[in-house]
């Protein structure tokens, strides 16, 4: 039972990591298709420019981002028929540019006809993990980041639509469906480099109306009403070029838009750091100040902010860290530039302070739960801020009876022995209830003046501050500012030594040697009397 409750907290653990990063409202890279023809209409010549252009980009594009990713996917067809398209997929999205520029021309794999679209829904099946017989690589996937958008870099010298070099699709959907589904369901982008003459199948027009909105291309542009982007709009990320062979500029615009559709996040991916104390509020007190807790440092670029949950959101970020209520929090780092967020903290707290009401010194922490526990578990309540180390030493036993403490709330599940995440502490501080009465003061009745006073402040009589007539309901008063009243001082023996007869019911001495003040009174409702230290609160 240790091994799996030790595996079932693992899992929780780790699933609250992989939550706490996946999540930022811009992406944080791209991952990019370099989609390369390998139709018999590229020549020995092309291939060697193609594959240059590429190498450079798959160099500046992993530069920009550190999560930029690249995949290169090789494609044409073995016959004149669509169905016949093929791709080769080098390897698996990678952010290591050796291995990724490693690739080699594969015509004598996959043909020398030309079906764009096709082999693009070829590579949706790749991403979707769904199995093709003509994805012949052993490479069968394309696993995209979650975190990552997609791009797919279209390299062609195909036309439009003639014998056996087809960018549309050949039949079945409107002719550029397979590009805008992609847009659509993948939020892809596509930038695209045509290589070849301006033909009377309109290739260029249509390579722009593939490409995503942006770039510096703004010339013509196929109609392509499907197009969520919208039809004809411009500019296009689209390079029209005699050849595989581009200038620097067009590679630095290139570069440029692929990079400025997922900048990075300067959040990182590293969680703020707590300290030892996770608890922001001190007791009675019930508002805190949470940037307190936090120990590192933000990165440049960043400031760190709080949440009400994970992963962190816009929407679950709070306005007032500083003066906090009861919850539970967690600090991100914050790139307002990219609008984007680094993995939560470990929860930090602003906690629940409760006391107990007098006579009772005890607190019923099960009159503060949490809601209805899920099926199959029940609700306990332990004293460790740390969900991995809960055990039936943490445990609270009795927890409608505890004592000053700090606790925490959680499902436990005692068929797998895992424990859910601790709920938001309770601090429990108990106040003392003492057994004292007090008896309410006299307000009624006739207000007598104090007419014996002594005072070390030079004032008496009516026309000198009425004092001390103006302090009601005394034999005597005493005034002073630097003076203090001071009864007699005895020693235990002294005290004893008064004689009975001398003793009057409330004599006052100070006793020196217990150190308290004693009075001369019965514990027993008059049958005799004695003097007793006035230590402790009671009713006369």
């Amino acid at each position: 039972m240790i091994k799996k409750k030790f595996y079932k907290n693992i899992i929780l653990f780790t699933l609250f990591i992989l939550t706490s990063l996946s999540y930022n409202t811009k992406a944080q890279g791209v991952d990019v298709v370099f989609w390369l023809d390998n139709s018999g209409s590229i020549d020995n010549t092309e291939w060697v420019a193609m594959s240059n252009t590429t190498k450079t980009l798959i160099d500046e594009i992993l530069g920009c981002n550190s999560n930029n990713r690249i995949a290169v996917v090789h494609y044409a067809a073995t016959s004149p028929l669509p169905d016949h398209a093929k791709i080769y997929i080098e390897s698996d999205f990678s952010n290591n540019a050796t291995a990724v520029k490693s690739f080699v021309r594969r015509t004598n794999d996959i043909g020398i006809y030309d079906y764009a679209s096709e082999s693009l829904e070829l590579i949706g099946n790749a991403l979707d993990n769904v199995t093709n017989n003509n994805i012949l690589s052993t490479q069968k996937t394309l696993n995209k980041s979650s975190t990552n958008k997609l791009v797919v870099f279209y390299f062609t010298d195909a036309t439009r639509a003639m014998d056996g070099s087809y960018i549309i699709k050949f039949f079945g959907l409107p002719p550029l469906g397979v590009y805008n589904q992609f847009k659509t369901d993948r939020q892809a982008k596509f930038v695209c480099l045509y290589a070849g003459p301006y033909s009377p199948n309109h290739a260029p027009e249509t390579i722009a109306a593939i490409a995503s909105i942006g770039g510096s291309y703004t010339g013509a542009v196929e109609a392509n009403a499907g197009d969520p982007e919208g039809s004809g709009t411009t500019p296009r990320m689209a390079v029209i070029s005699p050849t595989f062979t581009i200038s620097n500029s067009d590679i630095q615009t290139i570069t440029n838009n692929i990079c400025s559709i997922a900048p990075p996040c300067q959040a990182g991916n590293t969680a703020p750091t707590i300290g030892s104390n996770k608890i922001a509020n001190i007791c009675p007190i019930a508002t805190g100040d949470l940037t307190t807790l936090v120990t590192s440092t933000a990165p440049s670029g960043t400031t760190i902010t709080y949440h009400t949950g994970f992963p962190a959101t816009d929407a679950n970020k709070i306005s007032n860290p500083t003066t906090a209520s009861t919850g539970t929090y967690y600090a991100a780092y914050w790139d307002a530039t990219n609008n984007c967020y680094s993995p939560v903290s470990e929860p930090i707290y602003i906690a629940k302070c409760i006391t107990n009401t007098c006579p009772t010194t005890t607190v019923d922490l099960t009159t503060h739960g949490t809601g209805t526990p899920p099926s199959g578990t029940t609700l306990q309540w332990h004293n460790t801020s740390n969900v991995y180390a809960l055990n039936s030493s943490t445990l609270i036993n009795t927890p409608n009876a505890v004592s000053n403490g700090t606790y925490h709330a959680t499902y436990y599940d005692a068929t797998n022995n895992c424990y859910s995440p601790l709920s938001t502490p309770i601090i429990v501080a108990i106040s003392n209830c003492f057994s004292a009465c007090y008896k309410p003061a006299i307000t009624s009745g006739t207000v007598l003046d104090t007419k014996l006073g002594i005072t070390a402040l030079g004032r008496a009589g009516a026309n000198n501050g009425n004092w001390p007539m103006v302090r009601k309901g005394a034999w005597i008063a005493l005034e002073a500012k630097t003076k203090g009243f001071v009864v007699n001082r005895l020693t235990a023996a002294q005290i004893a030594a008064i004689p009975t007869a001398n003793c009057v019911e409330g004599m006052m001495v100070y006793d020196t040697t217990n150190s308290c003040l004693k009075i001369y009174t019965t514990t027993d409702n008059g049958g005799t009397y004695s003097w007793q230290c006035f230590n402790t609160q009671t009713c006369p």
